[in-house]
């Protein structure tokens, strides 16, 4: 059965790839894992803007607990040193000033966010919650869908008591988060809070698939492909695979990239500065 589909697959994919797909246009959100494509110009520091935000990518929804893990263990090491507890250490990126809630707690950063702040913008946010007891995939969603009325919720975390959402500048999103009861702190996410991200760092590559690739892509949007194991090759696989930037692979996606290996189109450049591309896929 397997090697019928195979084939039917193949075909399909001899016969898609003189027909064209066209990208939609996309809304800019403002975010760490942001990237550059094909054509904003690079070096202008990083400050989170870029053409598309990949933090929707099928890549998160499979690797999202380990990025929960470095940042909620990141949290629970440097957060004495933020708030003076203990002395400052250059690991830590010093004593931070803070922000607290109605009840004096502290709740993220003073140079995060808030309500009249970025209006019209996108942040994504990790919370953490403060409940007892081992982390509960289900409280997670349940304390993370009664935030904020309306709330995009984005991923949640299995082995932390963590949960990723979208802020959007101009709402009372920042407020209604600070002031409840079951946050313990947010913050950016995906990110570790002493500027070092794990998304972003120096980067350029464009996507060149040859025709095993788009077989490849085809396979998995077929569920034939299994995710790759090592994140890096994940990460690689998933955001360069993508030609649409929908966060999905589909069958479009392959169509696109055997037009890519047959020289009918060119690939995408990702970039967030002309260095190279360092060690990004490791991030």
């Amino acid at each position: 059965m397997k090697k019928i589909l195979s084939v039917t697959l193949s075909v399909l994919l001899f016969i898609c790839i003189f027909i064209p797909v066209s990208a939609e246009e996309r809304i800019i959100e403002h975010a760490d894992y942001g990237i550059i494509i094909d054509g904003l110009t690079p070096g202008s520091g990083y400050d989170g803007k870029a053409d598309n935000c990949f933090i929707h990518n099928e890549y998160y929804s499979h690797f999202a607990d380990y990025y929960f893990e470095e940042q909620y263990n990141y949290y629970k090491s440097a957060y004495p040193y933020w708030t003076g507890e203990l002395p400052e250490d250059w690991w830590f990126a010093q004593k931070k000033e803070l922000r607290t809630d109605s009840k004096g707690n502290n709740k993220t950063f003073g140079s995060d966010l808030s309500q009249d702040e970025f209006r019209n913008h996108i942040f994504y946010m990790t919370v953490i919650f403060n409940y007892d007891g081992e982390p509960d995939a289900a409280k997670n969603k349940e304390f993370a869908d009664n935030l904020s009325e309306g709330m995009e919720v984005l991923y949640i975390g299995n082995t932390t008591p963590c949960a990723v959402v979208a802020i959007r500048g101009g709402t009372a999103d920042f407020t209604n988060i600070v002031e409840n009861e079951n946050v313990e702190f947010f913050f950016i996410a995906f990110k570790r809070t002493e500027i070092i991200t794990v998304n972003l760092t120096i980067f350029e590559e464009t996507y060149t698939p040859d025709s095993a690739h788009a077989r490849r892509v085809l396979r998995y949007a077929a569920g034939l492909e299994k995710v790759p194991e090592e994140r890096d090759e994940a990460k690689e696989f998933f955001f360069m695979s993508d030609t649409d930037y929908d966060g999905k692979i589909t069958a479009a996606d392959a169509r696109t990239a055997l037009r890519i290996a047959a020289k009918l189109e060119t690939g995408h450049t990702l970039y967030n500065c002309d260095s190279g591309c360092g060690a990004w896929w490791n991030f």
